[in-house]
């Protein structure tokens, strides 16, 4: 989907592009983590577009491996049915490699945290150096945040 972002997806909506973006591959490349819509400078639901646009395309039209992505999701909590014990493991490893590095640990469920980072189920299951690299900004910033327990790693709007 070389040359595909965001932007060019609102630009077909606003030209009435509609039928294009819905048989466009383009929408079912959003996981829904919400980072998108944290960014937009315009607070434009991004994710709840994204999520409108599949919903247009007819089901026997959906890309198979998807129907088990939303299986998942329900069963599990996210796409790629990640055990919530297997995520709790991998937090706490994390943890511990964070602590070698000065860094305090990963906070989880923290009350009046002001940042809420929510990692998509590519980074929790085959990408977590990417989260570690997160969790280094935030404490050097002094950021007051946290991760979920529940969910954690699904398709709601919050994002980091």
């Amino acid at each position: 989907m070389e040359g595909w972002d965001t932007r060019k997806t609102l630009r077909m909506l606003a030209y009435g592009m509609v039928d294009e973006l819905v048989e466009s591959k383009f929408p079912w490349l959003c996981t829904g983590c919400g980072r998108c819509f944290r960014a937009c400078l315009m607070g434009i639901d991004i994710v709840g577009i994204m999520g409108h646009m599949k919903h247009l395309r007819p089901r026997d039209k959906v890309p198979g491996i998807l129907h088990k992505g939303v299986e998942n999701v329900l069963a599990a909590g996210n796409n790629m049915a990640i055990p919530r014990e297997d995520y709790f493991f991998l937090m706490s490893d994390l943890r511990r490699e964070l602590a070698e590095e000065e860094c305090p640990g990963v906070p989880i469920d923290k009350n009046n945290a002001e940042i809420f980072f929510l990692p998509n189920s590519k980074e929790v299951f085959s990408d977590n150096e990417d989260m570690k690299w997160w969790w280094k900004i935030f404490y050097a910033a002094r950021e007051n945040w946290t991760i979920p327990s529940e969910k954690a790693i699904s398709t709601s709007r919050a994002g980091s």
